[in-house]
């Protein structure tokens, strides 16, 4: 999988993940994402493992806090915070309240992103 990141001043990141499955309703879409190498920073290992979480199905991980609803957006969140490209759209910067589309390890989590493609293609065993 490659994800792509732009900024509002219009700088670029991204990030590969060779290694990238998302598993079955049973395992509750876990996410698989290892051997990482990019621009923007691994910042899908904190969630590497965790299932999907939406507004009604919580797989966090957090014991007081439902990260989906907070954070307004699903995601493979764990204990929430490092990455969420499905958060709210803001058409400025920063989110103080982490609500934004944001990727940690590239902007923080206080800067929503202006845009993010994630391209995954199926590749032969």
């Amino acid at each position: 999988m490659r994800i792509e990141l732009i900024d509002f001043d219009g700088n670029t990141a991204f990030a590969i993940y060779k290694e990238f499955a998302i598993g079955n309703e049973s395992s509750k879409f876990k996410l698989t994402a290892n051997e990482y190498h990019g621009t923007a920073g691994n910042s899908l290992a904190h969630h590497n493992g965790h299932g999907f979480s939406t507004n009604d199905s919580d797989n966090d991980n957090h014991p007081t806090n439902h990260c989906a609803t907070s954070y307004l957006g699903a995601w493979w969140f764990n204990r929430c915070v490092t990455s969420d490209l499905n958060g709210q759209y803001f058409l400025m910067t920063p989110d103080a309240a982490h609500r934004g589309v944001y990727w940690r390890y590239w902007k923080g989590i206080n800067y929503s992103l202006k845009g993010s493609l994630m391209m995954m293609r199926r590749v032969s065993n």
